[in-house]
């Protein structure tokens, strides 16, 4: 932003016109200050990146950057502008490639309205390779859960002989875990603790530097075993009756450590046409320890139980039900809507009277043992058709007819539908309903 001073005026001359006043508006603009930010060593052929994006204008004024190579080793070849990407060096951040190893100083300077800020400068050391401080996290160690283990990255070291500084981190940890860095006492130290929370495979890494020198991180695994006993499944079928819901028990499952359980229900295998899905499906709740399945058929049915205790499953518990016929099965009941009556008076009376389209209704049809209930429809008499013939809900259509001319006396189509309800059993129940359409005058 731009600040400018006013100049008073002198007071006119008598008979000449005033004087027009003049100002430099340079003179009152601040200059820009330039500021870089840049790592004091570098490698050799790598990308060396500074920072020169915390520069500023005191007048908020745009800024321009401009970066050189102020010094470099007698032996290299570099320029005096080397700068990457596109060797640009009015960018905020920029790089260049030291090709030989020794000193090298950069200097940044910013501009704004023709103001020049002084130079800045960085001073980066290009050093040979192995010259970086070598982190050393200790052999890999086998704990169990919830015994503290503490690490050792005390054989670190810095060839140069510097002091360093230490970086523990957690790299990985299995599933059960929800332990984080923050849980590594001694964080910062050449020996640090921590207490496994599951097990699995735990891994560490350790970083050091020597000041400004950075080492590669180095890894130590620790192998967690568990302290878990499986838990042991029990399952029971509560009855063997086919066409019938059999009841299965888990409760007697159990686990050494008294942890809750878990439960898993899965049905195996079902006699051979069975429409009872496989899977946990076949149950009302799998994860029950008391859950049930309908066993639609007679014949062997192989289902399994496994429980969980939080960190293990327990082997399966598999056991065969041998369904049996009920001996006293309850038969289906039908039930529908009443017989129906339409009529239509076309105009003329020798006209038609369109289809007639009725939904029929069997949907609280029952069974007293709580059984699935089939439903069968058919045309007993009469000029109807179903869309479909099983099912709770088919559609009757009856065709459309001509309108009759006779007083009193109008065309009809009268249709009787049957419905059949089976159980599971092969038990069976049975109901008409009449459908009457008639078409004419007088009615």
């Amino acid at each position: 932003m731009r600040r400018l001073l006013l100049l008073a005026l002198a007071a006119p001359v008598l008979g000449c016109p005033p004087a027009a006043p003049s100002f430099e508006p340079t003179l009152y603009d601040s200059a820009p200050v330039a500021r870089v930010e840049a790592p004091s060593v570098a490698a050799l052929d790598r990308p060396y990146f500074v920072d020169g994006s915390a520069s500023y204008d005191p007048d908020q004024d745009e800024i321009t950057w401009a970066w050189r190579l102020h010094q470099r080793p007698e032996n290299s070849a570099l320029a005096e502008n080397p700068f990457v990407p596109n060797e640009d060096r009015n960018a905020q951040v920029s790089s260049f490639v030291p090709d030989v190893l020794g000193r090298y100083t950069i200097a940044l300077s910013v501009s704004s309205l023709g103001l020049t800020s002084e130079s800045v400068y960085a001073v980066v050391d290009v050093l040979p390779d192995g010259t970086l401080p070598e982190a050393d996290a200790g052999p890999d160690r086998v704990t169990l859960e919830g015994l503290e283990v503490c690490l050792d990255g005390s054989g670190s070291r810095d060839p140069l002989g510097a002091d360093l500084t230490y970086a523990w981190s957690m790299a990985s940890r299995p599933a059960g875990s929800v332990l984080s860095s923050a849980d590594i006492d001694g964080v910062t130290a050449a020996a640090a603790c921590f207490t496994p929370d599951a097990a699995g495979l735990f891994t560490l890494a350790l970083s050091v530097a020597a000041g400004p020198r950075d080492g590669l991180p180095d890894y130590v695994d620790i192998d967690v075993q568990t302290t878990n006993q499986a838990p042991d499944a029990a399952a029971e079928a509560l009855s063997s009756l086919a066409c019938s819901y059999v009841g299965f028990d888990g409760s007697e499952s159990s686990d050494p450590d008294g942890d809750s359980l878990t439960y898993r229900w899965s049905l195996l295998l079902a006699p051979p046409g069975s429409d009872t899905a496989l899977g946990e499906a076949a149950f009302d709740d799998s994860s029950s320890p008391s859950p049930t399945l309908y066993a639609d058929l007679e014949g062997s049915w192989f289902v399994e139980l496994s429980v969980f205790d939080g960190e293990a499953w327990s082997s399966p518990e598999i056991i065969e039900v041998v369904t049996t016929p009920k001996t006293d099965n309850a038969g289906p009941v039908v039930s529908h809507q009443g017989d129906m009556y339409f009529a239509d008076l076309p105009l003329p009376c020798n006209t038609w009277c369109p289809a007639i389209q009725v939904t029929l209704d069997a949907g609280p049809s029952w069974d007293p043992d709580g059984d699935p209930v089939d439903l069968s429809w058919e045309v007993v008499s009469g000029g109807g058709s179903l869309d479909v013939t099983s099912g709770p809900n088919p559609r009757l259509t009856i065709p459309s007819q001509s309108g009759s001319c006779a007083a009193g006396n109008p065309s009809q189509e009268q249709v009787v539908v049957r419905v059949t309800a089976t159980d599971c059993s092969g038990a069976t129940d049975q109901s008409e309903m009449v459908i009457l359409a008639e078409c004419g005058v007088g009615l």
